[in-house]
């Protein structure tokens, strides 16, 4: 078992993978498992590229599993990237850290290519923690891309699967559900995101108490005014870029916007085979 923080700093090019018979870490930390800094770029899982150098036929599963004790995230990612491919399962039970599985701050790049993350199965809106920023994994500052692989069973306040501010945001396939959230189930969209949806992604069965069951897109906030000792709250539009051009939002719901919720909506162009909302 794992019980204090694992470093990497500066450190790139390494996989952590399982040859045979598969390997397991569990963890029960109260603190990040992993922490990655200072550039590095590590790979967790199966990698082609590795597979050639190092035969990996019978290869086994990379799991790793937190306890309900741990308090937070099992990737801490910081000006890095991580890449997180096929025979990866990770299963963080906290609902108390932004982002269970994935924090990433600071220009990080996170990649998901096959690998299941989850939280643990059987929650409910009884388990929302409402200050919690992403239940699976939390970008600011960052950018993310997936194209296949499962985000599921994630529990926060904003974004129950993925929430995102100040980011780039690629996700061109694999499925997004089970999650659950106050707002954005599945996933929710902060200021300043570029956010593009392609493909073949399932987004679906996610849930909000209130708004936006799918996808929530947060493109107005109330700002706060004072004059002379008198208080009033103004529209604050920021600036998001949400381009839906392929994939299944199915199955969700919400109180508003049981598929998507676009909270600032100001543009709107439609074409034939594909939608840009600029807000």
């Amino acid at each position: 078992a794992i019980s204090k923080t694992v470093e990497f700093s500066g450190l790139k090019g390494v996989v952590i993978s399982a040859k045979t018979g598969g390997v397991t870490f569990n963890a029960n930390i109260r603190e990040n498992l992993f922490q990655l800094d200072s550039g590095s770029n590590i790979t967790f899982g199966y990698d082609a590229d590795f597979n050639s150098v190092y035969d990996l036929k019978g290869r086994g599963d990379v799991r790793i599993i937190c306890s309900t004790d741990s308090e937070g995230s099992v990737f801490y990612v910081k000006d890095s990237t991580i890449t997180l491919t096929l025979n990866l399962i990770i299963t963080n039970a906290t609902s108390s850290a932004n982002g269970s599985v994935v924090n990433a701050t600071n220009l990080s790049a996170v990649n998901i290519a096959g690998a299941e993350l989850s939280g643990v199965e059987g929650r409910s809106s009884l388990d929302i923690n409402e200050d919690v920023l992403g239940g699976i994994i939390y970008l600011v500052e960052s950018s993310f891309t997936m194209e296949s692989g499962t985000i599921s069973n994630g529990v926060a306040g904003f974004g129950g699967g993925l929430y995102a501010k100040t980011s780039t945001v690629n996700i061109s396939g694999g499925t997004i559900t089970d999650n659950i959230a106050n707002y954005g189930g599945g996933l929710y969209l902060d200021s300043d995101c570029k956010v593009e949806i392609t493909q073949d992604i399932a987004i679906s069965n996610n849930i909000a108490t209130e708004n936006g069951g799918g996808i929530f897109v947060n493109a107005k906030e109330f700002e706060r005014k004072e004059v002379n000792g008198i208080v009033s709250y103004v529209d604050n539009y920021k600036n998001v870029e949400f381009k839906f051009v392929g994939g299944v939002v199915s199955e969700n719901s919400a109180k508003n916007g049981g598929g998507v919720y676009i909270n600032g909506l100001r543009q709107k162009k439609e074409r034939k085979n594909d939608i840009d909302i600029i807000v």
